[in-house]
């Protein structure tokens, strides 16, 4: 998806994504966490959206469902570096270097997923 985007995104689609990270530090610095999630996975809704493919745009909205979900789940915190590395994803998709935005994107996702499993293993899961 990361490299889709990168070939068929315009600057409209990065200014996007950049809005979408200024919006999610303004959550977090007024300590909406819940509305930071929210807005944090649509970081990755407007990823499939500058891919130009409705299945992707699909697939990531399925999945960011069910991301959150976990999120909730497991009351899992923001990570912390998140903003950091989406900026320089974006800076790699405007200067068109796919290269590199897939693999910040592909440590950030291997980041992500080894937090999301040492928060839930250390916290379990939430009583209904």
């Amino acid at each position: 998806m990361t490299r889709l985007a990168c070939e068929r995104g315009t600057d409209v689609d990065f200014d996007r994504l950049e809005e979408s990270i200024v919006s999610t530090e303004r959550l977090a610095k007024s300590g909406d966490l819940e509305g930071r999630r929210l807005q944090l996975l649509d970081f990755y809704r407007l990823l499939g959206e500058a891919t130009r493919n409705e299945v992707l745009v699909i697939l990531v909205s399925a999945l960011t469902d069910l991301v959150l979900k976990l999120m909730a789940r497991y009351d899992v915190g923001p990570w912390p570096t998140t903003s950091q590395t989406h900026r320089k994803i974006v800076r790699c998709l405007r200067r068109r270097s796919a290269d590199e935005a897939v693999a910040l994107m592909a440590g950030h996702l291997d980041k992500l997923h080894a937090y999301f499993s040492k928060s839930a293993m250390e916290t379990g899961p939430r009583a209904p």
